[in-house]
């Protein structure tokens, strides 16, 4: 009998955070807490290329190699989606679900978990260079395509950090309360 998407504890969560501290804690938090219960991670960030900022995130990520290895985990590399939102062309971004979902299929087909975790963090990029316009853009693809899921009893999280010192100024209220309302739930990154 298949789960009722009501019954799915997925969620699209809008991370606001201070400092990009907060933010890859929270983002290698999320990962590790979706590897240790079994379930499909992807880290997908602009920052890939970065050498400093990926030896930051994968020496924390418990186990990095070996779940890459077992295919419990995936790092996408968001550059290219990143220039893209630029224009508004989110094909990148279809590739990626479509990608998510046959990948997903395979591990529940294999008797693994049905649950996958997503950060993502291309709108993230996007706020912080007050590219609002198309922030929305795709923080509406990622809502349209977590409603689907829901619709469809595919479980999956997607975590989309925000910089809440670009979005907390009194200017951008308004684009903070857009972008929530395409979340399911808005957080805060606490400071360690």
């Amino acid at each position: 009998m298949p789960i009722k998407a009501d019954k799915l504890s997925s969620q699209h969560l809008m991370l606001l955070y201070e400092t990009d501290g907060d933010r890859d804690g929270a983002a290698i938090n999320y990962i590790n807490k979706a590897l240790e219960e079994g379930q499909f991670a992807l880290y997908a960030s602009v920052n890939v290329k970065d050498t400093k900022h990926m030896k930051r995130i994968t020496s924390k990520i418990r186990h990095y190699r070996r779940h890459l290895e077992q295919g419990n985990l995936l790092v996408v590399n968001l550059h290219l989606f990143y220039q893209r939102a630029l224009s508004a062309n989110l094909e990148p971004f279809y590739d990626l679900k479509a990608m998510l979902e046959a990948i997903l299929k395979e591990r529940i087909a294999a008797g693994k978990r049905r649950k996958a975790t997503v950060v993502a963090d291309c709108a993230d990029q996007l706020s912080r260079n007050e590219k609002f316009d198309e922030c929305i853009i795709v923080e509406r693809w990622w809502h349209n395509t977590y409603s689907e899921w829901l619709d469809r009893n595919v479980n999956i999280t997607v975590v989309c950090p925000h910089p809440n010192i670009v979005l907390g100024q009194e200017t951008f209220m308004r684009n903070k309360q857009q972008l929530s309302e395409l979340h399911s739930l808005t957080i805060s990154a606490i400071s360690k």
